[in-house]
């Protein structure tokens, strides 16, 4: 199922959020170029936008033409005027083949692009937030253990559930027999993972103390041929921890660690 455009204004408030903390609703409001009373309304489901104010929502916020052609098909078929071309969007709408490919696809890139996403996966195995009684009370204390906004915490809860990751009930739970591929997502949202866990990595340098961090390099020359043979030894000490040490199953979790390996040349090529 496609989601819905309210989720696609969420999503943006978050990334605005992740880039600069100050930004708020209010602001989000200013920049669509409407008041925050009425889009927080349209936010909590109470009240609908039309066709035309959608456009201009989707301009601003630089969707690409097959986001804004499915979104305000979307939007024509929950606010158009006349009872026709409702009917009309819903029609063109239920005749897309590729929504659920389409959906997907965004919600792969962003999960594997965010460092967050894998960390509120975690999260929820951990004891006191297994123990929560509400999706509310799960968010606050995830959003208090990364140092994120709720609504970040929120919009990736919810992108994880589309992709079948998370499941939603009373409270939020890990779907443990979820396989997931990174298949077909572009390597730059991998880059971007990756560049991101290590500036964590490097703050962590910074504030944490030994006992809470272990961080340790080698450097050592080796034959090329042998690199394909020390990945594949690196990939199973990683499986072998977390097999070992993982708490996912168990929900008995204290902490989210982070282990991360670079294993690359530091000598160039003539």
């Amino acid at each position: 199922m496609l989601k819905d455009y309210r989720q696609i204004l969420l999503e943006n408030l978050s990334k605005r959020i992740s880039v600069n903390t100050k930004y708020s609703l209010r602001a989000f409001a200013r920049d669509l170029g409407i008041s925050s009373g009425q889009l927080s309304l349209v936010l909590q489901g109470k009240k609908g936008i039309s066709p035309e104010r959608a456009k201009s929502f989707f301009e601003i916020l630089g969707l690409s033409a097959e986001e804004k052609k499915l979104y305000l098909l979307q939007v024509s078929k929950d606010h158009a005027r006349s009872a026709i071309k409702k009917k009309k969007a819903a029609d063109e709408l239920h005749s897309t083949k590729n929504d659920n490919h389409f959906q997907l696809t965004q919600d792969a890139f962003e999960v594997i692009s965010e460092w967050y996403h894998f960390a509120i996966l975690e999260c929820l195995s951990l004891k006191d937030v297994r123990k929560a009684e509400s999706h509310l009370q799960q968010i606050k204390l995830i959003a208090h253990k990364l140092v994120l906004q709720e609504i970040e915490v929120k919009t990736a809860l919810e992108r994880m559930i589309r992709l079948e990751l998370v499941g939603k009930n009373k409270v939020y739970s890990v779907s443990h027999d979820t396989v997931f591929s990174t298949s077909g997502v572009p390597s730059t949202a991998l880059r971007q993972f990756h560049s991101q866990i290590l500036k964590k990595a490097a703050t962590a340098l910074e504030t944490q103390t030994m006992e809470e961090r272990y961080p340790n390099t080698v450097v050592l020359p080796i034959l090329q041929k042998d690199f394909s043979n020390m990945k594949e030894e690196i990939i199973r000490f990683q499986k072998k921890m977390m097999k070992k040490y993982g708490r996912v199953v168990q929900g008995d979790g204290e902490q989210v660690y982070a282990l991360t390996q670079q294993f690359f040349k530091l000598t160039e090529k003539k």
